[in-house]
């Protein structure tokens, strides 16, 4: 049978969730796309505009992929205690 270490899942679990978070928390504050602020004036900043919308997007899409790897390991670990009757 294969070993859960049940305090390592859980802490893991929460990075995964700090990580979302911190995806998050780049899109509302808008770091996601103050990158293209950098480039005014340039010629470089036409390309690279119509991508911070795009960065923007994945970076939700990634904090959600996060957010459900986290409640999966959450699940694992609690499913795990319950059955051992340890964690």
């Amino acid at each position: 049978m294969p070993h859960v270490d049940i305090a390592a899942t859980r802490r893991s679990a929460r990075q995964l969730e700090q990580a979302g978070d911190t995806a998050r928390e780049a899109i509302a504050d808008g770091r996601a796309t103050s990158c293209a602020d950098e480039l005014a004036g340039s010629a470089t900043l036409p390309v690279v505009y119509p991508l911070t919308g795009a960065l923007a997007l994945r970076l939700g899409q990634v904090a959600t992929e996060l957010e459900a790897m986290a409640r999966g390991m959450r699940s694992l670990a609690d499913h795990t205690s319950t059955a051992t009757g340890s964690g």
